[in-house]
């Protein structure tokens, strides 16, 4: 037995759910146009349905990013990742954060070479 064809009317136009998923109006998927239909909440009479079904829900803005904290040293400001990449710099960034979380200086942690794991003899 076939199960019936789920359709809707728009605006005097009749289709099927997947022929209005592929309407160049629907801004929403099959899977999403057939949830709206099966909640009924478009609907305005029998078939008749809002437009309002094809539209794409609206994503509130992006938040904006933090800014980036600075730190300075010889008269230059530039962030923790730029730092670990300048030639001056004798750790990673990692190590830098770590140093920095210990209330080491900014120059000492910067300038101050990794510790040497000791040498089995």
């Amino acid at each position: 037995m076939r199960r019936p064809r789920r359709e809707m009317v728009i605006d005097g136009e009749r289709k099927t759910l997947h022929q209005w998923s592929q309407d160049p109006r629907c801004e929403v998927g099959y899977k999403r146009l057939r949830r709206r239909h099966r909640e009924g909440l478009y609907r305005i009479r029998g078939d008749e349905v809002d437009e309002s079904i094809l539209v794409a829900p609206q994503r509130p803005p992006p938040k904006p990013l933090k800014p980036r904290k600075l730190y300075e040293y010889d008269k230059d400001a530039k962030t923790l990742a730029a730092w670990a990449r300048d030639p001056r710099c004798q750790v990673a960034r990692s190590t830098l954060i770590h140093r920095l979380g210990k209330g080491w200086d900014f120059g000492r942690a910067l300038l101050t070479p990794p510790a040497q794991p000791p040498q089995d003899r």
